[in-house]
Protein backbone atom coordinates (compact mmCIF):
# COMPACT_ATOMS: atom_id res chain seq x y z
CA UNK A 1 0.00 0.00 0.00
CA UNK A 2 1.12 3.57 -0.78
CA UNK A 3 -0.01 7.08 0.12
CA UNK A 4 0.30 10.71 -0.93
CA UNK A 5 1.64 12.62 2.09
CA UNK A 6 2.18 16.29 2.88
CA UNK A 7 5.60 16.86 4.50
CA UNK A 8 4.78 19.30 7.30
CA UNK A 9 8.26 20.71 7.77
CA UNK A 10 9.17 20.87 4.05
CA UNK A 11 5.69 22.05 2.85
CA UNK A 12 5.84 19.49 0.00
CA UNK A 13 3.80 16.51 -1.31
CA UNK A 14 5.12 13.14 -2.42
CA UNK A 15 4.22 9.42 -2.68
CA UNK A 16 5.59 6.92 -0.10
CA UNK A 17 5.16 3.29 0.89
CA UNK A 18 3.10 2.96 4.09
CA UNK A 19 5.75 0.52 5.35
CA UNK A 20 8.02 3.53 5.97
CA UNK A 21 5.59 4.87 8.61
CA UNK A 22 7.14 4.31 12.04
CA UNK A 23 4.77 6.31 14.28
CA UNK A 24 2.03 5.24 14.92
CA UNK A 25 2.94 1.63 13.96
CA UNK A 26 -0.11 -0.38 12.86
CA UNK A 27 -1.44 -2.50 10.02
CA UNK A 28 -1.03 -0.64 6.71
CA UNK A 29 -4.76 -1.12 5.93
CA UNK A 30 -5.67 0.97 9.00
CA UNK A 31 -4.00 4.19 7.82
CA UNK A 32 -6.49 6.68 6.40
CA UNK A 33 -6.74 10.19 5.00
CA UNK A 34 -5.93 12.93 7.53
CA UNK A 35 -3.71 10.77 9.80
CA UNK A 36 -0.62 12.58 11.08
CA UNK A 37 2.33 10.18 11.04
CA UNK A 38 6.12 10.05 11.25
CA UNK A 39 7.94 8.47 8.30
CA UNK A 40 11.44 7.00 8.03
CA UNK A 41 13.68 8.44 5.29
CA UNK A 42 17.50 8.15 5.07
CA UNK A 43 17.75 7.06 8.78
CA UNK A 44 15.66 10.05 9.95
CA UNK A 45 12.01 10.54 10.92
CA UNK A 46 9.92 13.28 9.26
CA UNK A 47 6.38 14.41 10.28
CA UNK A 48 3.73 14.18 7.55
CA UNK A 49 -0.04 14.07 7.00
CA UNK A 50 -1.70 11.40 4.84
CA UNK A 51 -3.64 12.97 1.92
CA UNK A 52 -4.69 9.83 -0.02
CA UNK A 53 -3.96 6.08 0.05
CA UNK A 54 -3.90 3.52 -2.76
CA UNK A 55 -2.40 0.22 -3.91
CA UNK A 56 -0.81 1.51 -7.16
CA UNK A 57 2.09 3.93 -6.85
CA UNK A 58 1.89 5.08 -10.49
CA UNK A 59 -1.70 6.28 -10.09
CA UNK A 60 -0.82 8.26 -6.95
CA UNK A 61 2.17 9.83 -8.69
CA UNK A 62 -0.11 10.90 -11.57
CA UNK A 63 -2.46 12.53 -9.05
CA UNK A 64 0.43 14.47 -7.55
CA UNK A 65 1.50 15.65 -11.00
CA UNK A 66 -1.93 16.39 -12.43
CA UNK A 67 -3.17 18.38 -9.40
CA UNK A 68 0.13 20.23 -9.11
CA UNK A 69 0.35 19.53 -5.38
CA UNK A 70 4.09 20.26 -5.27
CA UNK A 71 6.50 22.53 -7.08
CA UNK A 72 9.03 19.73 -7.31
CA UNK A 73 7.37 16.64 -8.82
CA UNK A 74 10.27 14.21 -8.24
CA UNK A 75 9.36 11.68 -5.58
CA UNK A 76 11.50 11.80 -2.43
CA UNK A 77 13.10 15.28 -2.97
CA UNK A 78 14.02 17.29 0.10
CA UNK A 79 14.37 21.10 0.17
CA UNK A 80 17.94 22.39 -0.03
CA UNK A 81 19.30 19.23 -1.68
CA UNK A 82 21.32 19.36 -4.91
CA UNK A 83 20.15 17.68 -8.14
CA UNK A 84 22.70 14.87 -7.68
CA UNK A 85 21.52 14.27 -4.09
CA UNK A 86 17.87 14.25 -5.15
CA UNK A 87 18.62 11.75 -7.93
CA UNK A 88 20.36 9.49 -5.42
CA UNK A 89 17.39 9.77 -3.03
CA UNK A 90 14.99 8.94 -5.85
CA UNK A 91 16.97 5.79 -6.74
CA UNK A 92 17.08 4.74 -3.08
CA UNK A 93 13.31 5.31 -2.78
CA UNK A 94 12.65 3.26 -5.96
CA UNK A 95 14.87 0.40 -4.74
CA UNK A 96 13.14 0.41 -1.35
CA UNK A 97 9.72 0.44 -3.02
CA UNK A 98 10.65 -2.54 -5.22
CA UNK A 99 11.86 -4.42 -2.15
CA UNK A 100 8.59 -3.77 -0.32
CA UNK A 101 6.59 -4.87 -3.39
CA UNK A 102 8.59 -8.09 -3.52
CA UNK A 103 8.01 -8.75 0.20
CA UNK A 104 4.26 -8.12 -0.23
CA UNK A 105 4.11 -10.62 -3.12
CA UNK A 106 5.97 -13.24 -1.07
CA UNK A 107 3.67 -12.66 1.94
CA UNK A 108 0.59 -13.03 -0.28
CA UNK A 109 1.94 -16.25 -1.79
CA UNK A 110 2.65 -17.64 1.68
CA UNK A 111 -0.84 -16.71 2.88
CA UNK A 112 -2.37 -18.41 -0.17
CA UNK A 113 -0.50 -21.62 0.72
CA UNK A 114 -1.79 -21.50 4.32
CA UNK A 115 -5.34 -20.82 3.05
CA UNK A 116 -5.15 -23.85 0.74
CA UNK A 117 -3.99 -26.04 3.62
CA UNK A 118 -6.84 -24.79 5.81
CA UNK A 119 -9.37 -25.45 3.03
CA UNK A 120 -8.06 -29.00 2.60
CA UNK A 121 -8.30 -29.58 6.36
CA UNK A 122 -11.91 -28.29 6.31
CA UNK A 123 -12.73 -30.74 3.51
CA UNK A 124 -11.18 -33.59 5.47
CA UNK A 125 -13.23 -32.65 8.55
CA UNK A 126 -16.35 -32.56 6.39
CA UNK A 127 -15.56 -36.03 5.04
CA UNK A 128 -15.02 -37.30 8.60
CA UNK A 129 -18.46 -35.96 9.52
CA UNK A 130 -19.94 -37.84 6.57
CA UNK A 131 -18.23 -41.03 7.73
CA UNK A 132 -19.63 -40.52 11.25
CA UNK A 133 -23.10 -40.11 9.75
CA UNK A 134 -22.61 -43.37 7.86
CA UNK A 135 -21.55 -45.04 11.13
CA UNK A 136 -24.74 -43.77 12.75
CA UNK A 137 -26.78 -45.21 9.88
CA UNK A 138 -25.05 -48.57 10.33
CA UNK A 139 -25.83 -48.48 14.05
CA UNK A 140 -29.49 -47.81 13.24
CA UNK A 141 -29.48 -50.75 10.84
CA UNK A 142 -27.95 -52.92 13.57
CA UNK A 143 -30.78 -51.86 15.88
CA UNK A 144 -33.27 -52.89 13.22
CA UNK A 145 -31.53 -56.24 12.89
CA UNK A 146 -31.77 -56.71 16.66
CA UNK A 147 -35.48 -55.99 16.47
CA UNK A 148 -35.77 -58.61 13.76
CA UNK A 149 -33.92 -61.04 16.02
CA UNK A 150 -36.44 -60.33 18.77
CA UNK A 151 -39.27 -61.04 16.36
CA UNK A 152 -37.57 -64.27 15.35
CA UNK A 153 -37.31 -65.29 18.99
CA UNK A 154 -41.01 -64.60 19.42
CA UNK A 155 -41.73 -66.74 16.39
CA UNK A 156 -39.51 -69.44 17.91
CA UNK A 157 -41.58 -69.32 21.08
CA UNK A 158 -44.76 -69.69 19.05
CA UNK A 159 -43.28 -72.65 17.19
CA UNK A 160 -42.30 -74.28 20.46
CA UNK A 161 -45.84 -73.82 21.78
CA UNK A 162 -47.23 -75.45 18.68
CA UNK A 163 -44.77 -78.31 19.06
CA UNK A 164 -45.99 -78.88 22.59
CA UNK A 165 -49.58 -79.06 21.37
CA UNK A 166 -48.91 -81.34 18.45
CA UNK A 167 -46.62 -84.12 19.57
CA UNK A 168 -47.02 -86.13 16.38
CA UNK A 169 -45.73 -83.34 14.16
CA UNK A 170 -42.89 -82.38 16.47
CA UNK A 171 -40.11 -83.90 14.43
CA UNK A 172 -41.22 -82.24 11.22
CA UNK A 173 -41.77 -78.90 12.95
CA UNK A 174 -38.31 -79.00 14.51
CA UNK A 175 -36.68 -79.59 11.16
CA UNK A 176 -38.63 -76.73 9.61
CA UNK A 177 -37.81 -74.47 12.52
CA UNK A 178 -34.07 -75.09 12.37
CA UNK A 179 -33.96 -74.74 8.60
CA UNK A 180 -35.83 -71.43 8.74
CA UNK A 181 -33.73 -70.17 11.61
CA UNK A 182 -30.53 -71.10 9.81
CA UNK A 183 -31.72 -69.39 6.63
CA UNK A 184 -32.65 -66.20 8.47
CA UNK A 185 -29.36 -66.22 10.36
CA UNK A 186 -27.35 -66.72 7.18
CA UNK A 187 -29.21 -63.92 5.38
CA UNK A 188 -28.64 -61.58 8.29
CA UNK A 189 -24.92 -62.36 8.48
CA UNK A 190 -24.54 -61.85 4.72
CA UNK A 191 -26.26 -58.45 4.89
CA UNK A 192 -24.07 -57.37 7.80
CA UNK A 193 -20.89 -58.49 6.04
CA UNK A 194 -21.84 -56.64 2.86
CA UNK A 195 -22.47 -53.43 4.78
CA UNK A 196 -19.20 -53.75 6.68
CA UNK A 197 -17.27 -54.25 3.42
CA UNK A 198 -18.86 -51.15 1.87
CA UNK A 199 -18.09 -49.14 4.99
CA UNK A 200 -14.46 -50.32 5.06
CA UNK A 201 -14.02 -49.44 1.39
CA UNK A 202 -15.20 -45.90 2.06
CA UNK A 203 -12.87 -45.58 5.02
CA UNK A 204 -9.89 -46.79 2.98
CA UNK A 205 -10.70 -44.28 0.23
CA UNK A 206 -10.94 -41.40 2.72
CA UNK A 207 -7.69 -42.39 4.40
CA UNK A 208 -5.86 -42.64 1.07
CA UNK A 209 -7.12 -39.19 0.14
CA UNK A 210 -6.01 -37.85 3.53
CA UNK A 211 -2.50 -39.26 3.02
CA UNK A 212 -2.32 -37.68 -0.43
CA UNK A 213 -3.39 -34.33 1.00
CA UNK A 214 -0.81 -34.46 3.76
CA UNK A 215 1.90 -35.42 1.29
CA UNK A 216 1.08 -32.34 -0.80
CA UNK A 217 1.92 -30.17 2.18
CA UNK A 218 5.54 -31.37 2.07
CA UNK A 219 7.72 -29.55 -0.47
CA UNK A 220 9.36 -32.15 -2.75
CA UNK A 221 11.36 -33.67 0.10
CA UNK A 222 13.61 -30.61 0.41
CA UNK A 223 15.23 -30.28 3.84
CA UNK A 224 16.58 -27.29 5.70
CA UNK A 225 19.06 -28.29 8.38
CA UNK A 226 17.32 -31.70 8.39
CA UNK A 227 13.75 -30.32 8.59
CA UNK A 228 11.03 -30.12 5.93
CA UNK A 229 9.24 -26.86 5.18
CA UNK A 230 6.03 -28.26 6.68
CA UNK A 231 7.87 -29.19 9.89
CA UNK A 232 9.29 -25.65 10.12
CA UNK A 233 5.90 -23.97 9.57
CA UNK A 234 4.07 -26.11 12.12
CA UNK A 235 6.77 -25.67 14.78
CA UNK A 236 5.64 -22.10 15.56
CA UNK A 237 2.18 -20.79 16.35
CA UNK A 238 0.66 -17.31 16.20
CA UNK A 239 -0.40 -17.62 19.85
CA UNK A 240 3.22 -18.05 21.04
CA UNK A 241 5.26 -15.02 22.17
CA UNK A 242 7.59 -13.66 19.48
CA UNK A 243 10.73 -14.55 21.48
CA UNK A 244 9.53 -18.15 21.88
CA UNK A 245 8.75 -18.56 18.17
CA UNK A 246 12.13 -17.06 17.21
CA UNK A 247 14.03 -19.38 19.58
CA UNK A 248 12.25 -22.53 18.38
CA UNK A 249 12.61 -21.80 14.65
CA UNK A 250 16.23 -20.56 14.94
CA UNK A 251 17.34 -23.80 16.62
CA UNK A 252 15.61 -25.85 13.90
CA UNK A 253 17.12 -23.92 10.97
CA UNK A 254 20.62 -23.41 12.44
CA UNK A 255 22.93 -25.60 14.51
CA UNK A 256 24.14 -24.54 17.97
CA UNK A 257 27.61 -24.03 16.51
CA UNK A 258 26.22 -21.68 13.84
CA UNK A 259 24.24 -19.64 16.37
CA UNK A 260 27.31 -19.50 18.61
CA UNK A 261 30.03 -18.58 16.10
CA UNK A 262 28.18 -16.64 13.37
CA UNK A 263 26.57 -13.23 13.14
CA UNK A 264 23.32 -12.40 11.33
CA UNK A 265 24.87 -10.43 8.46
CA UNK A 266 28.64 -11.11 8.79
CA UNK A 267 29.35 -7.38 8.55
CA UNK A 268 32.18 -5.76 10.47
CA UNK A 269 31.16 -4.09 13.75
CA UNK A 270 32.79 -2.48 16.78
CA UNK A 271 32.59 -5.72 18.79
CA UNK A 272 33.85 -7.97 15.98
CA UNK A 273 37.15 -6.08 15.56
CA UNK A 274 39.29 -6.64 12.47
CA UNK A 275 37.91 -10.18 11.85
CA UNK A 276 34.09 -10.16 11.78
CA UNK A 277 32.15 -13.37 12.40
CA UNK A 278 30.93 -15.28 9.32
CA UNK A 279 27.26 -14.72 8.44
CA UNK A 280 24.46 -17.23 8.95
CA UNK A 281 23.34 -19.15 5.86
CA UNK A 282 21.37 -16.51 3.96
CA UNK A 283 18.93 -18.92 2.27
CA UNK A 284 17.86 -20.40 5.60
CA UNK A 285 17.84 -16.90 7.13
CA UNK A 286 15.37 -15.70 4.47
CA UNK A 287 13.12 -18.71 5.20
CA UNK A 288 13.40 -17.90 8.93
CA UNK A 289 12.26 -14.28 8.43
CA UNK A 290 9.44 -15.25 6.04
CA UNK A 291 7.89 -17.85 8.40
CA UNK A 292 8.19 -15.69 11.53
CA UNK A 293 6.74 -12.60 9.85
CA UNK A 294 3.78 -14.52 8.40
CA UNK A 295 2.96 -16.26 11.69
CA UNK A 296 3.56 -13.34 14.10
CA UNK A 297 2.95 -10.30 11.87
CA UNK A 298 6.03 -8.62 13.42
CA UNK A 299 8.36 -6.27 11.57
CA UNK A 300 11.77 -7.36 10.31
CA UNK A 301 13.44 -5.12 12.90
CA UNK A 302 11.56 -6.74 15.80
CA UNK A 303 12.39 -10.24 14.54
CA UNK A 304 16.06 -9.24 14.08
CA UNK A 305 16.30 -8.06 17.72
CA UNK A 306 14.77 -11.30 19.05
CA UNK A 307 17.16 -13.38 16.92
CA UNK A 308 20.16 -11.42 18.26
CA UNK A 309 18.96 -12.07 21.84
CA UNK A 310 18.60 -15.79 21.10
CA UNK A 311 22.15 -15.97 19.71
CA UNK A 312 23.49 -14.17 22.81
CA UNK A 313 21.82 -16.73 25.08
CA UNK A 314 23.30 -19.62 23.03
CA UNK A 315 26.80 -18.09 23.27
CA UNK A 316 26.54 -17.73 27.07
CA UNK A 317 25.35 -21.32 27.53
CA UNK A 318 28.02 -22.78 25.22
CA UNK A 319 31.17 -20.88 26.22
Amino acid sequence: MYAIVFWIEENLYSVISLRTVVIPKKDISQYKKGDVVSCRFQSKNYPARIVKTGSKIKELEEIVKSEKLVKEIDIGKRPGASQVENEGLEKAEDAETEEYDKEDDEDEAEKDIFDEIENEEDEIEKEDDEIEEEDDEIEEEDDEIEEEDDEIEEEDDEIEDKDDKNENDRGRAEKSFFRERERIGNDRRIRNLEKEVQHLRKRVYKLEKLVQTKNKENDDGKRYNGHSMNDLKTSVRASDPLSTSVGILAKKLFSIEELKSCSITGKKSVKSGDRPCPPLNQDRLCIFFDIIRVVSGSSRKEVMEKLQNTMKVVRKKNK
